[in-house]
């Protein structure tokens, strides 16, 4: 993930990227504090993935956020 693109996300999109990072298992980032730079230090490939497999989960009230989160991300 690129600096510009951790930018362009609202606090919901992010809120959700944390979430997705973080609650799966393994989490990505071992922290408990928010930290949003540490998700520039995620490999592009790995955070696709865990973003992509996100996809049964997300709540249908939530879907428009989820798919605008992955569109500012190009996935």
């Amino acid at each position: 993930m690129k600096l510009e693109q951790l930018r362009s996300l609202t606090e919901d999109e992010t809120i959700m990227l944390w979430g997705i990072v973080n609650l799966a298992t393994p989490p990505v980032i071992a922290s408990y504090q928010m930290d949003t730079e540490l998700f520039t230090a995620i490999k592009d490939e790995k955070l696709k993935q865990r973003v992509i497999q996100f996809d049964k989960y997300v709540k249908p009230e939530y879907i428009e956020l989820y798919n605008s989160l992955k569109v500012k991300l190009g996935y």
